[in-house]
C-alpha cells in the first residue's frame, strides 16, 4: 500500500510539473497564419524552386488546398472573412480603402454574428493575435474575441515580422493549462518592402525562415503535434499579366489577386495531401469548429469543412468575392472551370466614383474606365484570363455554363446580412502611430 500511495504521489507530482511547465500539450491547439499579399503562384514558385523550405515542410504535413480563395482583393474584408465565416456583404466591412480611414469612426459596423475568437474563448481557449499594423488594426473590427491584440508597426527596415514573434514567444512562455488560439499575421510581403528583400525570392525566403521559426517554437514546447495549423494569404499583390484588365492590389478580381494558398495540418493527424477542389477562406470557421468539436448552432455563414472538401464529401460549387478597395465596384464568382465579373453600373457606382480617393493615383490604365458589365472567362483553357469568352459569341457549351453561373451570382446578392451600421456624430481621429502605419503601407497620403 505504502508503495502505491508513493507511486501514486510521484505521477501526480509529474503531472503537476508538466501542467506547470507550460502549455497544455493533450489540447487542440489552433493556429492561424495570414501572410499579407501573398497569393498561390507566389506560394508554389517558392516551394518549386526550394526558397521557401518551411512552407514546403508545413505542406507535407498538410491538406495543401491548391485552388483556395480569398473574398476580397484587399486587407480587411478578407481577413474578417477568415475569423467569421462569412462573405463581406454579410460581415459589413466592404468599405473601400480610405473611405473607410476616413468615416469608420463615425460609421460603426455592429456585428450581430460571432466571430471565431470569441466562440472559443466562450469554450474555454486563451486567445492572441500578434499582427502587423494597418488595416488589420483592432478598429477595423478584427479584435473581437482577442484576449491579447498586439499591433507591431514596421520598424526602420520596414519589417514588423520579427517583433511579432518576440512578443508571440513571450507568450507562449506564459504558460497555462488552456487550449489556445493563436493568429499570427505579417505586412513584410507589403510595400514598402526592406531594401535587402524587395523581389519575391529575398522577401519569401525571410518570411519562410520566420515560419520556420514558429513552427520550431510549437515543437520544441511539444505542442506542434497537437496543433491545427492553417496558413493562408489574404490576397495577392504582385500582380503579372495585367494587360488590358484592372487587377492590381485592392482593385479586381482575377486569378492573381483572389487565389491564395492555404495549407491546414490536422492535430494527432497524418491526414495530409494535395486538393484541387475549391476551397474558401468562409470555410476555415466551421473547419475549426469540426475540428475541436464546436456547436456551430450561431454560425449563419455558407463555409463548409474542409474536412469533408478534401475527402470528397462535399463540393463546393463556386466562390464569391466582392468589395474593391479602389477602382471600380465589382463582384466575381469563380467555379472550377469558369470566372463571371460583374461590374454593375447606377447610383452607387456612380458616388464610389465621385468619392474623394477611390479612383487614386494607383488606378492607371485600364482601372481608369469601367469594365464591361460582365467579363467571363474559361480558366482552364486561359489561366490569367486574357481572353473574355463574351466578347465574341458564345458557343453553346459556354453559354450552358455561363447561366447557372448568374442565377448562382444573383442568389449570392441577395444573402442576409448580419450587421447594422450606426452614425455617430463625428469620426474619431486616428491613432498617430496607427495613422504613420497606414501611410507607410500606401493607405493614407
Amino acid at each position: 500500500m505504502k508503495t502505491r500511495a508513493a507511486h501514486a504521489s510521484l505521477i501526480l507530482l509529474v503531472l503537476l510539473l508538466a501542467c506547470a511547465g507550460g502549455r497544455n500539450r493533450e489540447a487542440t491547439h489552433v493556429v492561424l497564419i495570414s501572410i499579407d499579399c501573398l497569393n498561390q503562384r507566389q506560394f508554389a514558385t517558392g516551394i518549386s524552386e526550394g526558397y521557401t523550405p518551411a512552407f514546403a515542410a508545413l505542406a507535407e504535413d498538410s491538406m495543401a488546398f491548391s485552388r483556395a480563395y480569398t473574398h476580397a482583393p484587399w486587407t480587411t474584408p478578407s481577413h474578417v472573412s477568415m475569423l467569421t465565416g462569412l462573405v463581406p456583404s454579410q460581415h459589413g466591412r466592404t468599405t473601400p480603402y480610405r473611405l473607410m480611414l476616413a468615416s469608420e469612426g463615425s460609421t460603426e459596423v455592429v456585428a450581430d454574428y460571432p466571430a471565431l475568437p470569441e466562440m472559443l474563448a466562450a469554450e474555454g481557449y486563451e486567445t492572441a493575435a500578434f499582427v502587423g499594423q494597418g488595416p488589420i488594426s483592432a478598429r477595423y473590427g478584427l479584435g473581437r474575441g482577442f484576449g491579447v491584440f498586439e499591433e507591431t508597426p514596421k520598424n526602420a527596415d520596414q519589417s514588423d515580422l520579427g517583433e511579432s514573434l518576440e512578443q508571440l514567444e513571450d507568450w507562449l512562455d506564459q504558460g497555462g493549462d488552456a487550449p489556445f488560439f493563436l493568429f499570427l499575421h505579417t505586412f513584410d510581403l507589403h510595400d514598402p518592402r526592406p531594401t535587402a528583400r524587395q523581389h519575391d525570392r529575398e522577401a519569401l525566403a525571410y518570411i519562410d525562415r520566420r515560419i520556420g521559426d514558429v513552427i520550431s517554437m510549437l515543437k520544441e514546447r511539444g505542442l506542434y503535434e497537437n496543433s491545427m495549423i492553417v496558413l493562408t494569404g489574404d490576397h495577392g499583390s504582385q500582380m503579372i499579366r495585367t494587360e488590358g484588365k484592372c487587377c492590381i492590389h485592392g482593385a479586381g478580381h482575377y486569378e492573381e489577386n483572389l487565389k491564395v494558398p492555404l495549407l491546414v495540418k490536422l492535430p494527432g493527424s497524418k491526414q495530409a495531401g494535395a486538393s484541387d477542389a475549391i476551397a474558401r477562406h468562409i470555410d476555415l470557421l466551421p473547419t475549426v469548429a469540426d475540428v475541436v468539436g464546436l456547436d456551430l448552432v450561431t454560425y449563419r455563414g455558407s463555409g463548409v469543412s474542409l474536412l469533408d472538401v478534401a475527402s470528397g464529401e462535399v463540393a463546393t460549387l463556386y466562390s464569391f468575392s466582392e468589395a474593391d478597395g479602389r477602382c471600380a465596384m465589382r463582384f466575381a464568382l469563380v467555379s472550377r472551370r469558369y470566372k463571371y465579373i460583374v461590374t454593375p453600373r447606377g447610383n452607387v457606382q456612380k458616388e464610389l466614383l465621385a468619392a474623394p480617393g477611390f479612383r487614386d493615383q494607383y488606378c492607371v490604365g485600364p482601372c481608369q474606365t469601367l469594365p464591361r458589365r460582365e467579363e467571363f472567362f474559361d480558366l482552364e483553357a486561359d489561366p490569367f484570363e486574357e481572353r473574355d469568352l463574351l466578347l465574341d459569341p458564345l458557343d453553346l457549351e459556354h453559354a450552358r455554363e455561363l447561366e447557372p453561373m448568374r442565377i448562382a451570382f444573383a442568389a449570392h446578392r441577395r444573402l442576409a446580412r448580419y450587421y447594422e451600421r450606426r452614425h455617430g456624430a463625428g469620426a474619431d481621429e486616428l491613432d498617430p502611430e496607427l495613422a504613420e502605419s497606414l501611410r507607410k503601407l500606401g493607405y493614407l497620403d
